[in-house]
């Protein structure tokens, strides 16, 4: 089934969103887009977003296709554009997909433009555009998983986000030590009882080995609860709602915190 093409009032949209004065894009780099598209606007008459509602519309008609349009927002949306300001994306993404929800499109976090299932009111779109986002940011979830995770979690595949944040604890250790062990082995050896490699407090008392203890096992325990049923069941076999998902991912959360105030120790 092929997309249709947007209505002008859609087009329109979007090019408030991205040519917005405040938090878009400078003319000058609008100028770019266009180009990156085949379209030389060297006069650059208009505001910025007048300028790319006019050529979105016109390329559309031109090619009698929505591709164009979609091709547009992809360039604009590439996450490398926004490394210095994560925020921007974030927030002109979840604006631009109020839009694209009500058209069955979505941008994921890694700036493409897939289908998904069309919003049939305004009210649904917005609130499916920033419930998960928001759900994420309640958590206060750590960077560290969203970067490894939160294209699978905005797509719903549960099963597969907390795979992938369990995993980045154990990329983190390997960062942290240069062991290069994997799983419960990797944990083990970083969290020796006698000599452990890392460690959030200085690890003297009785009650600072049992607390550095328990963290190793809480790691052990998300491993062998999640990694490793993950490596080896089947998806319909090991079934995660949402809920699960997101209690999963605020313990790796946890875990990633510890680990930010963890040093190396001189044993």
């Amino acid at each position: 089934m092929s997309i249709p093409k947007f209505k002008d009032s859609q087009i329109e949209a979007i090019a408030k969103i991205i040519g917005d004065t405040s938090k878009g894009f400078t003319g000058s780099q609008i100028t770019r887009l266009l180009a990156q598209i085949g379209i030389q606007d060297q006069n650059q008459i208009g505001t910025k977003w007048r300028r790319i509602h006019y050529w979105l519309s016109h390329l559309q008609y031109k090619q009698d296709s929505p591709n164009p349009v979609i091709q547009f927002i992809q360039i604009a949306m590439d996450p490398a554009r926004f490394i210095d300001d994560p925020n921007l994306f974030n927030d002109m993404r979840t604006k631009l997909n109020a839009v694209l929800l009500l058209h069955g499109l979505e941008i994921n976090p890694s700036g493409k433009v897939l289908r998904t299932r069309k919003a049939e009111t305004l009210d649904e779109a917005h609130r499916r555009a920033s419930e998960l986002r928001q759900k994420l940011i309640q958590r206060t979830i750590h960077s560290n998983v969203l970067k490894f995770c939160e294209a699978e979690y905005f797509q719903k595949n549960y099963f597969h986000a907390v795979f992938e944040a369990v995993k980045s604890i154990l990329d983190r250790l390997r960062e942290l030590t240069g062991i290069t062990d994997d799983g419960v082995s990797l944990v083990v050896k970083v969290f020796d009882e006698k000599k452990p490699l890392l460690s959030f407090n200085k690890y003297q008392t009785p009650s600072e080995k049992n607390e550095l203890m328990g963290f190793k096992s809480l790691i052990i325990g998300l491993v062998k609860m999640v990694r490793n049923p993950h490596a080896h069941e089947a998806k319909l076999k090991w079934a995660i709602d949402e809920k699960d998902a997101l209690d999963v991912l605020t313990m790796v959360s946890y875990v990633h915190r510890k680990l930010d105030e963890s040093v190396r120790t001189n044993y």
